[in-house]
């Protein structure tokens, strides 16, 4: 793909400033700049675009912050966000380009009201929480790449320690991105005579080794 120098430059600050964000908090640098970079480049490359960085940047985080990640919280919603990986696979195949940045516009905009609206610290969540948000985390990473910020929702509800909070935001969007980048490879990058049943087998594949990834030795 050839682009102008001037979109470069454009996507280049594009990424710095979802990154300056991603530093502070730990999450949300795909949400806030996927929609951007959408703009001037197509979506089938923005997405593996973000989900590479995202994984150089949650290696360089992670790394650094490890100690205060708590697996406890993380384990509870790895099984949900498998279930909602492989629905939003199922979509991601399915659905024609269009609807799915029309999809990604109205996720946005719910995000920034929910952020706008929001007052004082965040909400405690019981552990039940981790199912719903879970299941439609896991759907957005599979279809954009920013279930990040709904994990973070759940995880800002259950943590209060900021280290233990930024740490554990980075290593799930850490755990998120082999799979993720493998299931856009699948449905975006795919033979296109490939039976949409064996690029859904191949996403499940990924999906099974993300599970195993997970799982200690």
């Amino acid at each position: 793909m050839n682009l102008p120098p001037e979109t470069l430059v454009i996507a280049a600050l594009i990424v710095t400033g979802a990154y300056v964000a991603y530093g502070l908090t730990g999450f949300g640098s795909t949400v806030l700049a996927l929609p951007l970079l959408a703009l001037i480049v197509p979506l089938k490359f923005a997405v593996p675009l973000m989900m590479l960085l995202d994984l150089a940047a949650g290696m360089t985080l992670g790394g650094r912050m490890r100690r205060g990640i708590r697996f406890d919280e993380l384990a509870w919603l790895v099984p949900f966000m498998l279930v909602g990986m492989v629905f939003g696979l199922t979509l991601l195949i399915k659905v024609a380009e269009n609807k799915l940045l029309f999809g990604l516009g109205i996720f946005v905009m719910l995000y920034a009201a929910y952020g706008l609206l929001r007052r004082g610290p965040p909400a405690t969540m019981a552990r039940f929480w981790s199912a719903p948000l879970g299941l439609f985390g896991g759907a957005l990473t599979a279809l954009f790449g920013t279930g990040g910020v709904v994990f973070a929702i759940y995880i800002a509800g259950r943590l209060q320690d900021k280290q233990q909070l930024r740490a554990t935001n980075a290593s799930m969007i850490l755990a998120l991105r082999p799979d993720t980048r493998g299931a856009v490879r699948c449905d975006r990058v795919a033979d296109p005579g490939q039976s949409a049943g064996s690029r859904r087998a191949a996403g499940a594949g990924h999906a099974a080794r993300l599970l195993r990834w997970q799982s200690p030795a």
